[in-house]
């Protein structure tokens, strides 16, 4: 079996003095399969409780000041799946995306962080680090977070690189805001699949720009391949 999309979902809260948030699971996904949430909450004070059953991948703290936290946590299914509330302190707007892959024995295979861009450009780009795969085949999976410099009328969105898909309810973005605390928040996922050797995404580009991250994380079926140690001749200077 190779990996596949099973499906995303996603959504958004625009209620300021929220601490917890009830998610959806990407429709069809049952047992083996490995399931993604990634969640950005506009406030600076905001700490996570891992939902029970899954690990925490990242977590992005109040970085230069950006006021606004985020995460992402895995799971891989060895039961019914069923979807998890999340819950933190630091109430505030949010949104948050999920996904699902279906294979066989998935793992996370390369992971990076790539941290936190301020260049408030608009629009403007990101570029994740590449990825070494240690297995034969592998999906790309990206994460990007976005909060707005500045309240206006635009939405947010985030466009994937070329030849990574954005899948349905992918990109997920709250309204403008009331105050400078409540700007627009942003989450959105891309993916490719069936990639080897290094793996090295475009830039996704933001629209409405402001305090930005991304995340790299490559998945793999079955256990990684072991590294066969040199035993050939060896040559050194002796002194």
């Amino acid at each position: 079996m190779t990996i596949a999309l099973r499906a995303a979902s996603g959504g958004i809260n625009e209620t300021a003095t929220t601490v917890s948030q009830a998610t959806t699971l990407p429709t069809g996904t049952v047992s083996g399969d490995i399931q993604f949430i990634h969640m950005a909450v506009a406030n600076a004070n905001t700490l996570f409780t891992d939902p029970t059953g899954y690990t925490r991948l990242y977590f992005n703290s109040n970085f230069l000041n950006t006021n606004f936290v985020t995460c992402v946590w895995y799971r891989v299914w060895n039961t019914t799946p069923a979807a998890p509330t999340i819950s933190w302190t630091g109430a505030g707007k949010l949104a948050w995306t999920s996904v699902s892959f279906s294979g066989t024995s998935l793992a996370i295979d390369n992971a990076n962080d790539n941290g936190f861009h301020t260049d408030g450009i608009t629009p403007a780009t990101i570029t994740p680090n590449p990825l070494t795969a240690n297995r034969a085949s592998v999906a790309s999976v990206l994460f990007v977070a976005d909060r707005s410099n500045s309240n206006v009328a635009t939405a947010m969105s985030v466009t994937p690189p070329t030849n990574w898909t954005e899948p349905t309810n992918g990109d997920q973005s709250t309204i403008v805001g009331t105050t400078s605390a409540l700007r627009q928040i942003n989450t959105e996922l891309s993916y490719r699949l069936a990639q080897s050797g290094t793996v090295t995404p475009g830039s996704p580009a933001l629209v409405r720009a402001g305090s930005s991250s991304t995340w790299h994380v490559l998945i793999g079926e079955g256990a990684a391949p072991a590294v066969t140690p040199y035993t050939g001749w060896g040559f050194g200077v002796r002194n």
